[in-house]
């Protein structure tokens, strides 16, 4: 995991506490405590980095994308070209287990928006305490977990595409 910069991001939160009810919780059984909304790609519902890529020619700013006026504002700030854009919600006490995810030749960006303590990333063996406005990159097909000891959401924006460069 690499960190890229640190942003501040404590005024985006309100928009995602405004529209916690609108993630789509993760199918995985044993990830439920994890959801997300697609604001980048296909739809709102379809996270699947696979699907999204596949389809690429047909990716837009989602009609979810309306109710992150602010968020949406800051990732267009960022010289970058997205491939999609999804924002994640780790529930409280919730984890995601250890997995892989095939690159597809992209970079994986987190931007994490609300960042609790008690919240921990953990790829390849090492384990990472991210803030809130860190952005960092990791190679998916490396092992990766996440815990959230906490008793408020972790809130991340994750995205692929080329390289970024801050504005």
């Amino acid at each position: 995991m690499t960190k890229l910069a640190h942003h501040d991001v404590d005024y985006l939160i309100s928009e995602f506490d405004a529209n916690a009810d609108r993630f789509y919780h993760s199918t995985v059984e044993s990830d439920k405590e994890w959801s997300s909304l697609t604001l980048y790609g296909i739809d709102e519902k379809t996270s699947k980095t696979k699907t999204t890529l596949e389809n690429s020619a047909s990716t837009d700013w989602t009609p979810a994308s309306l109710l992150f006026p602010k968020t949406v504002a800051f990732l267009k700030n960022l010289d970058f070209k997205y491939k999609f854009v999804i924002l994640q919600k780790l529930d409280p006490k919730g984890k995601v287990e250890m997995h892989t995810d095939p690159s597809d030749g992209y970079d994986r960006y987190f931007l994490y928006i609300q960042s609790p303590v008690g919240f921990e990333f953990e790829i390849d063996g090492d384990i990472k305490k991210p803030s809130n406005g860190d952005l960092v990159v990791i190679d998916p097909s490396l092992p990766h977990r996440a815990i959230n000891n906490s008793t408020l959401p972790r809130y991340q924006v994750m995205f692929y595409g080329d390289k970024l460069v801050d504005k």
